[in-house]
């Protein structure tokens, strides 16, 4: 797809455009919800996030494929892995947090939903350029991508991102005992366990199982049991007597 703004090494398509308008979104929105208690330097923290996740996400995208030195020079902001972006925003955190300690948990409960937002944002940015295919399909919503009918993959991801963050505005009220990081982990899980089937570029393992959806599965279990673990916790019974 051509780039609809061109700036020197800087080419901008529609998901590029995308992926800014959710920078500046998750930024803006998350800088405000941060409380003072968390950090002094919300600015430094999310602009340690924002970097992270831009490594990791570049550096996912080509893993195996070429010299990753090479594509992070690349600022084709097309070329962008979402699990690799997660996973080097978290270790941006923990190397912050190193540095400077902060309140892990109070922090993400304070970014989930920019961050939910900024996801459904940037997989419209994804459909809207033809990224990230789905796997061929006629069924009645499919879109014509690549001179092919589709899944609307991206549009999936983006739905499933709305809704876990139209659920985090009720959440409060009917089990506000849960923290809102748990519903971010599990929006992050449903969504790799269910719109990664339909992705056609997904890693898979031997037989076709996708790598992807295993550990969508196992991140689910392990919020599902930390939500229970919370809504109903364990109590413990009284020794008998010696």
């Amino acid at each position: 797809m051509m780039p609809l703004i061109t700036l020197g090494p800087l080419r901008l398509s529609s998901y590029g455009i995308c992926i800014v308008l959710a920078l500046g979104l998750w930024w803006w929105w998350g800088a405000r919800r941060i409380p003072a208690s968390v950090t002094a330097d919300s600015d430094g923290l999310l602009f340690a996030l924002a970097i992270g996740a831009w490594l990791g996400g570049r550096a996912g995208y080509v893993l195996g494929t070429e010299a990753i030195w090479v594509q992070l020079a690349n600022l084709r902001a097309l070329e962008f892995s979402w699990p690799g972006a997660l996973i080097g925003a978290v270790g941006a955190l923990m190397i912050y947090n190193w540095r400077r300690p902060v309140a892990i948990g109070p922090l993400l409960d304070a970014l989930t939903l920019p961050t939910l937002c900024a996801q459904a944002i940037g997989a419209v940015g994804l459909w809207l350029a033809g990224a990230g295919l789905g796997v061929p399909w006629s069924g009645a919503w499919a879109v014509a991508q690549a001179g092919v009918w589709r899944h609307p993959v991206q549009l999936y991801e983006a739905s499933i991102a709305l809704l876990v963050a139209a659920w985090c505005l009720l959440a409060p009220r009917l089990l506000p005992a849960v923290p809102p990081r748990w519903w971010l982990l599990g929006g992050i899980a449903l969504n790799w366990l269910l719109s990664e089937g339909f992705r056609a570029d997904a890693l898979t393992f031997a037989g076709g199982i996708r790598v992807i959806q295993c550990v969508g599965l196992g991140l689910l279990i392990v919020v599902s049991e930390r939500v229970m673990m919370t809504v109903h916790p364990r109590v413990s019974l009284p020794t008998m007597p010696k």
